[in-house]
């Protein structure tokens, strides 16, 4: 539920102060550890040609 909550504040944003345009969000438990806490936005920058 945290990470939802983080997504819905950094999208926006991304979106309105730094003009960049979010296609896929995803978040989940991905990779853990037991004894970190906190997350880790990561953003990926892909061309229209890549795709």
């Amino acid at each position: 539920m945290e990470l939802m909550i983080v997504a819905r504040k950094i999208v926006p944003k991304l979106q309105l102060e730094h003009g960049l345009s979010v296609d896929r969000v995803y978040t989940g438990s991905f990779m853990t550890s037991l004894d970190m806490a906190g997350l880790l936005p990561q953003l990926l920058a892909i061309s229209l040609f890549l795709l």
